[in-house]
């Protein structure tokens, strides 16, 4: 990704490996370069099977998971550092909407809509 985003947790890339259906047994990998990741996401693309990667805001460790589905969707599960809002202790969906949204736009992702849920 761009923007911002790094393919990253801490010093790892963590993405799902091919043949991974519904199991979500994320792989992590110090040595694996950005062109191997490119071509299992689209290999993975080709097998109709859910690409996912964690991803983390520039040197923040803020991040989560980014789940891409065969019928467009996209879901970002923000499980690494999560930002609260100080106040109410929920979610602060804005300060991930601000830097998720351009990089999609800057990558020709069309957005149709955005949903966020906080789960207590």
């Amino acid at each position: 990704m761009t923007n911002g985003w790094m393919v990253l947790d801490g010093e790892y890339k963590c993405y799902l490996p091919l043949g991974d259906v519904d199991n979500f047994d994320w792989q992590r990998s110090k040595i694996i370069n950005d062109k191997e990741l490119i071509e299992i996401c689209e290999r993975k693309f080709y097998n109709k099977e859910i690409v996912g990667l964690v991803v983390t805001w520039k040197d923040t460790n803020i991040g989560g998971e980014l789940l891409f589905f065969l019928d467009g969707r996209v879901s970002f599960l923000l499980t690494i550092n999560r930002i609260e809002n100080a106040a109410t202790k929920l979610t602060d969906f804005q300060w991930y909407l601000e830097k998720i949204i351009p990089a999609f736009l800057n990558n020709d992702i069309y957005i149709e809509s955005i949903e966020c849920s906080h789960m207590i």
